[in-house]
């Protein structure tokens, strides 16, 4: 299942880029729409199509840093176990030990919807509208793998 999951963040990046040549924006779109479009009840189901899965939450955070973006799709599923899946991926701006002071941060959320319909569309607007963003999103990044954490 991790190998899956992988591959499908893989795959979203492949959609708005070269992964040898991903920018700062089609990063953070490429997230966005994993987020969007890939519901992890249909993902699990595919796979396990005998079990039953109800999502408990479904989160993506996107935090931007000096030097390093950072997301993480936070996911659980309504059952008799605490198992919380997370799967992280960090993109490397320059190559240096330090990330550099945190620049802005968002969170999406599945239940933000039910109260606000548009609250992704504001949050993902603020993004694009820091300035940060706004001077470093044709930046070709330098970026790490994606990790799959279970029992969060």
């Amino acid at each position: 299942m991790t190998k899956l999951l992988i591959a499908s963040v893989y795959e979203y990046l492949d959609l708005f880029g070269s992964q040898n040549t991903i920018t700062t924006a089609s990063a953070i779109d490429a997230m966005i729409y994993h987020y969007k479009d890939i519901s992890m009840v249909n993902f699990y189901v595919a796979q396990f199509n005998q079990e039953l899965f109800v999502v408990q939450f479904d989160d993506l955070y996107i935090n931007i840093y000096e030097n390093e973006l950072s997301f993480k799709r936070s996911f659980k599923f309504s059952d008799v176990t605490d198992e919380v899946i997370e799967i992280r991926f960090k993109l490397h701006i320059i190559e240096e030990n330090s990330i550099g002071n945190l620049i802005h941060y968002a969170c999406l959320s599945k239940s933000d919807l039910l109260k606000d319909e548009d609250s992704h569309d504001r949050k993902i607007s603020e993004i694009k509208a820091n300035t940060w963003y706004q001077r470093n999103k044709h930046l070709q990044l330098i970026y790490s793998d994606v990790h799959i954490d279970y029992n969060v």
